[in-house]
């Protein structure tokens, strides 16, 4: 007898266990036993289904997709189990559990909005615009256009971003390698074929007295780091943590720049959505302000929205934060005097996209070669200052 994993139709997201000879005769004490079977395997199915990269990167697909069969004549329940048939289990049980829910009779926006960490509140709201305006799979296609701009944005900026931090940590730890284990060896070793402190060129003291203080150097950095990452997840947990870092981190000379881009980029592209599909503008703003993944920015849009609702202009109610790019503003209250709103959020978002990528592809152009030749310089001198002494006893030997 074996164990099996298996996940219903009812409940995707909370796995069961049945004893059975095989995998077919376990599907068919659960189907005797009336059983929906979502999925069944020997390893348990994956519990995770909130917003990992992984689902972040795959959704925006799946809209398209779903627009297509929906396009095709396709009902809604059958097409989401069509699309679940060739994902992961931590995409599959999502799309299962919104068949299930829309063939219980509750509408595709209802149903998303019963996995709010899965679907966003904004991808719900659109996706309601779309069903109530008749246009459901227009609201798709928009939808997974919108997401798939954003997710390109999190890669054109995070990849320029980590790779001069990458290299300058890999070469940090082989400087201190170099510093606290080979450094003494070579010193060991001239001192053992007759040479003196005193008689070490002057980058070998330098080095030495270097390799001496290292340790306590290292120590000195590495035990305050620690502790500010420690502090730094202890308050992303409490209530105001995440703001606080946030705070922090878009007051930063290159990052808080970059994260203004992207905030930004990212909240003209999903107002732009939401306004599109006739979402009223306070609750677009409300909606958009959680899309733009800055709690920062989310506290002024927020504020923002409430002023709109009290019937100030977008313009002049986004004025409060003094963070706003002036150009995006200045577009924004033009947009919105000119009526065309929607398509100019939609514009701007790609400009900031592109905003975003070229600063940060300019980071990396900066950044990366300095920190190389910087290192590469210290690498060098390390070299010369471990070597100098043997020129020095090969020319007392040959003389």
């Amino acid at each position: 007898m074996g164990q099996y994993w298996y996940t219903t139709a009812a409940s995707p997201a909370a796995p069961g266990k049945i004893e059975a000879r095989s995998l077919p005769g376990a599907l068919l004490q659960l189907q005797d036993a009336g059983e929906t079977v979502a999925d069944c395997g020997a390893e348990e199915p994956v519990r995770e289904v909130g917003p990992t990269t992984r689902l972040r990167g795959v959704l925006p697909s799946v809209y398209e997709q779903l627009a297509n069969l929906l396009e095709e004549g396709v009902p809604l329940p059958q097409a989401l189990l069509l699309l679940s048939r060739d994902m992961t289990g931590a995409v599959r049980r999502p799309l299962v559990a919104l068949a299930h829910d829309v063939e219980q009779g509750q509408s595709l926006s209802e149903a998303m909005a019963r996995q709010p960490g899965v679907f966003r509140a904004m991808v719900a709201a659109a996706v309601r615009a779309g069903e109530e305006g008749g246009d459901l799979v227009g609201a798709l296609r928009a939808l997974g256009g919108q997401q798939h701009d954003v997710e390109n944005l999190v890669t054109k900026v995070a990849l320029p971003l980590a790779y001069p931090l990458t290299i300058l940590t890999w070469f940090s730890f082989i400087v201190l390698f170099l510093v606290t284990f080979i450094t003494p060896k070579f010193l060991q070793l001239y001192m053992e074929l007759g040479m003196t402190r005193d008689k070490f060129p002057l980058a070998t003291q330098v080095l030495m007295a270097f390799a001496h203080v290292a340790p306590y150097v290292f120590w000195l950095v590495s035990v305050p780091l620690l502790a500010l990452v420690i502090v730094y997840c202890a308050r992303r947990s409490a209530l105001r943590g995440n703001f606080d870092a946030q705070l922090f981190r878009m007051r930063l000379p290159v990052f808080g720049n970059l994260d203004v881009l992207t905030a930004v980029a990212r909240l003209s592209s999903s107002l732009s959505l939401l306004l599109k599909q006739g979402v009223p503008t306070p609750q677009a703003l409300l909606l958009a302000a959680d899309a733009a993944d800055n709690e920062v920015m989310a506290v002024a849009v927020k504020q923002a929205a409430h002023r709109v609702a009290q019937g100030a202009p977008l313009g002049e109610a986004l004025r409060g934060w003094k963070r706003w790019p002036e150009a995006w503003l200045f577009q924004v209250t033009a947009a919105e005097a000119g009526g065309d709103l929607p398509a100019s959020l939609d514009r701007l978002a790609r400009h900031y996209i592109d905003y975003a990528a070229s600063s940060a592809r300019m980071w990396l152009l900066v950044a990366g070669p300095t920190i190389v030749v910087g290192l590469g310089v210290i690498v060098a001198w390390i070299g010369f200052a471990l070597y100098a002494p043997l020129i020095s006893i090969i020319g007392a030997l040959s003389s």
